[in-house]
C-alpha cells in the first residue's frame, strides 16, 4: 500500500507522530544546548502560546500519570503516551480534512 492509498485520518496519525518525535527532540537537545536560565525564560515567554500547543499533549500525559500516581518517574512512559495522543489529534484532523476535501469520481 502506497501512500496515497492510505486514508486520511492515517495520513494525519502518521504525520502527527512525526511531529511528536521531532517535538521531543527539539525540546530535548534545546534544553541540552541552552543553560543561560535566564535567556530561555525570556524566549519561553514570548512565545508561549506556541511552547503550550506544541507540548500539550506531553502535558495531557503527566498530567494522566500524575493522577495514576506514577508521575514524570518513567520517561518512556510520558513518550508513548504523549504520541499517542499526537496520533490521535492527527488522525481527528486527518479524518476532518478526508470529510471536508472532495472526493474524485473516477
Amino acid at each position: 500500500m502506497k501512500w496515497k492509498d492510505f486514508p486520511t485520518w492515517l495520513k494525519g496519525g502518521i504525520i502527527g507522530v512525526i511531529i511528536g518525535i521531532l517535538t521531543f527532540l527539539v525540546g530535548y537537545f534545546y534544553q541540552e544546548l541552552t543553560k543561560d536560565k535566564i535567556r530561555t525564560m525570556l524566549v519561553v515567554e514570548k512565545r508561549l502560546w506556541l511552547i503550550i500547543l506544541i507540548f500539550f499533549p506531553v502535558l495531557i500525559s503527566l498530567l494522566i500519570l500524575e493522577l495514576m500516581g506514577i508521575g514524570d518517574k518513567y520517561l518512556v512512559i510520558v513518550l508513548l503516551l504523549s504520541l499517542i495522543i499526537y496520533f490521535l489529534i492527527g488522525a481527528f484532523i486527518g479524518w476532518i480534512v478526508g470529510k471536508i476535501k472532495p472526493k474524485k469520481k473516477s
